[in-house]
């Protein structure tokens, strides 16, 4: 009966002890395969995106790098995202779209896109505009292919707008990119001769504010000449 009992004792340390040392291998294994997320870098001037680019990435203890790569092609906010791993350390740069115009496309409704310098659509509203942000009317929405604007001149329209700054902005309440309008404060209306001559007087727009009374409507010829005109026309 003792010795039964002995026997029953050792079959389980022994199953035990496999099972334990079974354990401590697989663990030793899977320390030695496991990829850790050490460092993030996010390439962004908007300190909530990159809190949240970080604690996001962060939570994953053995990040799946594909899964992060489907990110960067279902979120247009991404524009870059570079991943290398260094000694089983997975390092991260995030480089994040910024957006620059809220856009009405000529026949789309009263559909707004928050869009990117580079003509990617960010965010979408139904019914109302985004605040903080001119207004880029009259673009064709056959420039638009899934969500990203493709026309050329539409891109390049938007690289230049992205590099006004702030004050000019303030300046600006909506933009006719079919008409060439600007609408700015004070109701002053200024017609365009072409985007490039407007862009290239952006100097002005504060000094042209400041002195014409409010409801002005005035046209921008060539080398930055200046035409009252009337509002009837």
């Amino acid at each position: 009966m003792l010795r039964e009992r002995v026997s029953e004792i050792l079959t389980f340390f022994l199953i035990f002890s496999f099972c334990l040392f079974f354990y401590i291998l697989v663990r030793i294994w899977d320390n030695a395969t496991r990829i850790i997320l050490t460092d993030v870098k996010v390439l962004t001037d908007d300190p909530t995106v990159e809190r949240f680019v970080k604690n996001s990435l962060l939570l994953w203890e053995k990040p799946v790098m594909r899964y992060l790569g489907e990110i960067k092609e279902l979120d247009t906010y991404l524009e870059k995202l570079d991943m290398r791993v260094e000694n089983r350390n997975l390092r991260i740069t995030v480089k994040v779209r910024k957006p620059i115009v809220c856009v009405q496309m000529r026949k789309d409704g009263n559909r707004y896109l928050l869009v990117s310098k580079d003509g990617y659509i960010l965010e979408m509203n139904e019914s109302a505009i985004f605040e903080g942000f001119p207004i880029l009317y009259g673009v064709d929405e056959r420039s638009k292919k899934d969500l990203r604007i493709v026309d050329p001149d539409v891109i390049e329209f938007l690289g230049r707008f992205s590099k006004l700054d702030a004050r000019t902005l303030d300046l600006l309440s909506s933009l006719d990119y079919e008409k060439m309008l600007v609408y700015m404060r004070k109701g002053i209306i200024m017609k365009v001769n072409n985007w490039s001559n407007f862009f290239d007087n952006v100097g002005m727009l504060e000094e042209i504010v400041r002195i014409l009374p409010r409801g002005t409507m005035i046209q921008l010829l060539s080398g930055g000449r200046l035409l009252l005109l009337s509002r009837e026309r």
